[in-house]
């Protein structure tokens, strides 16, 4: 795995400074712990950022990442802000030619989505997985303008049922009609009811 930056800092679990350098860093796994630049071995988990950003490959705006030594494998995890993910993902899950209040809708719906993920994470490394398996996440590079105001617009909001947060699961297309969640997942959640859509009949998908 090889970060970029003017300047590179890792922190070790503790959050004292384990490492630095200029430029360009190449990590690797080394069983359980992590390779700096081809010399120094460090722990099996480091905090890395850049400055001004990092990149990592070819995502040129990274704020920070997590990375693991697990055996021998290098896994990187994206550290991001609530906001700024919300956004992200809104750029993934919507056209930008959605009216203001469905962006806006959406937004409410991929935080509260986030912030459940949070409460039950997937894995103890991460939250979420960047696919349609969560929600689709690329990075915050060139994020448009109309996406990042609809997640600053309802910044905060998420939706509760019952003072619980609610699974607010979606979709692109349903093909005409939803299904029961207890049809679906075998466990009954009541707002997750079927429902008909005209808007999906004809949708190729």
């Amino acid at each position: 795995m090889v970060l970029e930056g003017e300047t590179i800092r890792g922190w070790g679990v503790d959050g004292s400074l384990a490492a630095e350098a200029t430029g360009r860093v190449t990590l690797a796994a080394v069983g359980e712990r992590i390779r700096w630049n081809g010399s120094r071995l460090l722990g099996d988990t480091l905090d890395a950022a850049g400055t001004p950003d990092l990149r990592v490959g070819n995502r040129e705006r990274v704020g920070r990442v997590r990375l693991l030594a697990q055996k021998g494998e290098l896994l990187v995890v994206a550290v991001v802000p609530l906001e700024n993910y919300v956004g992200a993902v809104l750029s993934k899950e919507s056209p930008p030619r959605f009216h203001p209040e469905a962006l806006a809708a959406l937004a409410v719906a991929v935080r509260t989505y986030a912030v459940g993920a949070t409460a039950r994470p997937r894995d103890p490394a991460y939250d979420v997985v960047p696919t349609v398996e969560d929600q689709v996440f690329d990075g915050m590079d060139g994020v448009p303008a109309a996406f990042r105001e609809a997640a600053d617009r309802t910044r905060g909001l998420v939706v509760r049922y019952r003072g619980e947060l609610a699974r607010t699961v979606y979709h692109s297309t349903c093909g005409g009609r939803t299904e029961d969640a207890g049809s679906a997942w075998g466990k009954d959640i009541p707002y997750l009811r079927a429902q008909f859509c005209v808007d999906c009949t004809d949708s190729p998908a």
